[in-house]
């Protein structure tokens, strides 16, 4: 809205009926809907098709295109859909449907445990390699609180140079895989022919099965869902450097 306008976000419920479906793939049932609504100079179909594209922006010389393609990745993992309608002039319209959350009697906040994570202080150095400086910015904060001693980088070349030109032992790579350049599986291959014994962490907002075409293989790969919490984070990395103490303990005792 270049020239200002109105904002609408509205939410409620929706009922999705066989009749409704219309090829949505959707079970039929009750729903959570959200719907974003702007005023502004809106969009053709050549450029509606493509918007929930890794890397396709409308802007010239700015931008990632990586906002909606996040955004449409998160609510596919939560089993959600969303739509974009929009003409020229008229503005867009964004709906989203997700399904509602099963409250859990033995889950409520005031029952939940903490989950109990142990990280001795100077466990070890992590390269996060995200381009996003939020995500890079949360996921360094909640690492430094726990003790890792923390490398940043916000591409892949520049977790190159780091690579090339520090010598601090790394522990674990964290990186996101769609990334402008060069992604997180080509930045994997390299990292791991010089590190071969180093963990690499992967974590996206893309679902899981759709990630083998970025070069994520499951089984092989280890892999965080976006979004995450701080203690899902966490424990991950505990669980990931005790599999790797294993590891190298079970080296140990054949030799």
């Amino acid at each position: 809205m270049p020239g200002g306008g109105t904002l609408t976000i509205t939410t409620g419920d929706h009922c999705l009926t066989p009749e409704l479906d219309q090829g949505l793939e959707m079970k039929p049932g009750n729903y959570f809907q959200m719907t974003i609504t702007d005023t502004g100079i809106g969009m053709n179909a050549k450029f509606r098709q493509p918007i929930f594209e890794s890397f396709f922006t409308t802007k010239e010389n700015a931008g990632t295109g990586l906002g909606l393609s996040s955004v449409c990745g998160i609510v596919k993992q939560s089993h959600g859909l969303i739509q974009a309608t929009s003409q020229e002039g008229k503005g867009k319209t964004f709906e989203i449907l997700l399904p509602p959350c099963e409250e859990n009697e033995e889950a409520r906040p005031d029952q939940r445990k903490p989950i109990a994570i142990v990280i001795a202080q100077g466990a070890g150095c992590i390269l996060v390699v995200k381009d996003r400086n939020d995500v890079r910015e949360f996921a360094s904060s909640v690492l430094m609180r726990a003790c890792y001693d923390v490398i940043t980088a916000s591409s892949g070349n520049e977790a190159m140079d780091v690579l090339l030109h520090r010598r601090d032992k790394i522990h674990l790579l964290l990186t996101g895989v769609v990334m402008e350049g060069m992604s997180g599986s080509e930045l994997a291959d390299t990292f791991s022919q010089h590190h071969p014994n180093v963990p690499i962490l992967f974590t996206s907002g893309y679902p899981a099965d759709e990630l083998v075409r970025y070069g994520v293989r499951q089984g092989i790969h280890e892999f965080l869902a976006k979004p995450f919490t701080p203690q899902e984070l966490l424990s991950r990395i505990d669980r990931i450097f005790r599999h790797a103490q294993t590891a190298v303990q079970a080296q140990s005792d054949k030799a």
